[in-house]
């Protein structure tokens, strides 16, 4: 009985994610692009979500790593305020609290003055470090070990009330977060992730599915800003590089033809050249598809595998098609060389 009169209740808060897949034309008919691209962008997806960079900055939103309670009465206390209403119940919230390095980790006492008001003292040796107004941001300075800023919002106790105020390391509190936070994919293949949060406050539960949520969706736009950058920027930098090549090549095929006069591919040549341009594609597509693949599954992964097979069938037809090329006569050979 005593257990289940004191137990605190855990409460758990839930949202809901879809991750986009990226579409691919040439290699929708594959199963194994399939598995990519609904599979693996999930895997790594649940991994940025449950990260230090989300859950860091969802952390400082919400100053995660500030904490304030009121003191309760030994072993009973915080069961018989549960039972109070809601507006009897003692209740603090600080949004903004600011001390020096030395006293991270340590216990302030904020003790209630009337309606509005409050004084903040050193739980070591009872000294007043500042007194404010519920509402209003107050600074002290402390003398050589720096200033102490603070700002209460919410502030609810009878005259005397007592309160403990302090702020812990922000590593810390990521890492309490990240043993509240679950991710998981919602139905098998879906691409749907359930984000959960569980904590003893049902509306700090909330509120935290919700900052997960946000953080990661602005991460991940300001990703693909950054990347749509980079490859307008490639494209900028290869364009000139390009369009130099392909000029030299025309001019080349343009010499030869002069050179050799009246010359052109055979209808069997031209559908040679055709299919290897095509395989060739085919194997750098898959190459890559490799290379984003392999940052989720080792070498021995099947899907890993399924791709070096596909890919040594790719090469293996390319190796006959040049073995044909190389019995052609000469100048057809050059000349699709230069077509190519």
């Amino acid at each position: 009985a005593y257990q289940a009169f004191t137990a605190v209740p855990i409460y758990r808060a839930d949202g809901l994610l879809q991750v986009e897949e990226n579409q691919r034309g040439n290699l929708a008919n594959l199963d194994v692009a399939t598995m990519l691209e609904e599979y693996t962008p999930v895997i790594g997806e649940i991994q940025i979500l449950k990260s230090r960079s989300v859950l860091g900055e969802v952390v400082d939103q919400l100053n995660l790593d500030i904490h304030a309670r009121p003191d309760y009465l030994p072993f009973i206390g915080e069961a018989l305020a549960r039972r109070m209403p809601p507006d009897k119940r003692p209740l603090i919230r600080v949004d903004t609290l600011d001390i020096p390095a030395a006293m991270r980790g340590q216990s302030l006492k904020l003790v209630a003055n009337g309606a509005e008001g409050y004084s903040v003292y050193d739980s070591e040796d009872g000294s007043l470090l500042l007194s404010g107004e519920v509402g209003e941001e107050v600074s002290e300075d402390l003398g050589g070990e720096g200033s102490i800023t603070l700002m209460v919002s919410t502030l609810q106790g009878d005259e005397g009330q007592v309160f403990w105020v302090g702020r812990g390391s922000r590593i810390g509190a990521i890492r309490s977060l990240q043993g509240r936070v679950s991710v998981e994919e919602r139905g098998e293949w879906s691409g749907m992730l359930a984000i959960g949060v569980e904590g003893p406050d049902p509306e700090a539960a909330r509120q935290q599915v919700d900052a997960i949520a946000d953080v990661y969706v602005a991460k991940n736009r300001a990703r693909k800003t950054e990347e749509a950058s980079q490859t307008l920027d490639f494209l900028r930098d290869e364009l000139p590089r390009v369009r130099g090549n392909l000029e030299k090549a025309e001019l080349e095929l343009n010499a030869f033809r002069a050179q050799k006069g009246s010359v052109d591919l055979t209808i069997e040549t031209q559908t040679v050249l055709n299919t290897i341009v095509s395989i060739e594609a085919q194997i750098n597509e898959l190459r890559r598809e490799r290379e984003k693949v392999t940052l989720a599954f080792t070498p021995e992964h099947p899907t890993v595998i399924a791709l070096d097979r596909q890919i040594e069938q790719l090469n293996a037809e390319l190796d006959s098609l040049n073995t044909r090329v190389r019995n052609l006569p000469e100048t057809q050979q050059q000349l699709l060389r230069l077509i190519r």
